[in-house]
């Protein structure tokens, strides 16, 4: 399973995800509400690394949603479930309910690692939201047989 995929099926379970929402990979429609998506972001996937060639290791993404924009309640409301997603990473993070990530890797942490933003505003009255986040997690030094 890629790390994405873990992701997507762990974000998937929230309870704060309106039910039935789709939650995509590198892709939300500004035009049709209440879309999730995971997008992956750019930086360096090394933390820090072992000298047993082991590693600590960050995988960059951002939490994308399309939402309503009418009025300033909405608005509010939309800030309002970045700020409690932010707060159910660090929740889950505590209790260590986190991705599996399979064999070879083992989360350590999921965070915002900002308060979100409104990233695209279309001419209807919808929006699309953006927060980043990453997650942290530990790989073990791979072996003369795993890299052929």
């Amino acid at each position: 399973m890629t790390i994405i995929e873990a992701l997507q099926t762990w974000i998937g379970s929230f309870d704060l995800l309106a039910a039935e929402a789709p939650l995509f990979v590198d892709y939300v429609d500004a035009g049709t509400l209440t879309q999730y998506a995971i997008v992956p972001l750019p930086g360096p996937p090394i933390v820090e690394r072992y000298l047993d060639g082991s590693s600590t290791r960050q995988y960059a993404f951002a939490i994308q949603f399309a939402a309503p924009t009418a009025d300033d309640q909405a608005r509010l409301a939309n800030s309002g479930f970045m700020e409690f997603l932010s707060d159910e990473f660090e929740r889950r993070t505590a209790d260590g309910d986190l991705p599996d990530l399979g064999d070879r890797r083992t989360a350590e942490a999921v965070e915002a690692v900002n308060s979100g933003f409104l990233a695209q505003q279309g001419e209807s009255d919808s929006a699309i939201y953006q927060i980043s986040c990453r997650l942290e997690y530990f790989q073990p030094a791979m072996t003369s047989d795993e890299s052929e």
